[in-house]
């Protein structure tokens, strides 16, 4: 839109005032906030994500328990045979 308004103001109304250089520079700041703005939002949608990912927790035991899971476990239940006490 704010190009189309700059080709009106060039063509149409052969304005003396209009500068091309300006309706350049200016379309391209444009642009680059544009992407920025863009970059800045998937950003933080990727943050975002990995940030509920930690609030969730990790898991301690998966369904398929490994042997030091089962080693933690088995000390979690039976503190003083884990330490070489009777």
């Amino acid at each position: 839109m704010f190009i189309g308004m700059g080709v009106y103001a060039a063509e149409v109304l052969h304005d003396p005032a209009f500068e091309l250089n300006r309706l350049i520079t200016r379309s391209v700041y444009l642009a680059v906030v544009a992407a920025l703005l863009a970059y800045l939002g998937a950003y933080e949608q990727r943050l975002s994500s990995e940030l509920s990912k930690w609030r969730r927790g990790p898991t301690l035991f998966p369904k398929r328990r490994t042997s030091c899971a089962r080693i933690l476990e088995h000390s979690r239940r039976h503190p003083r045979r884990a330490a070489g006490d009777s």
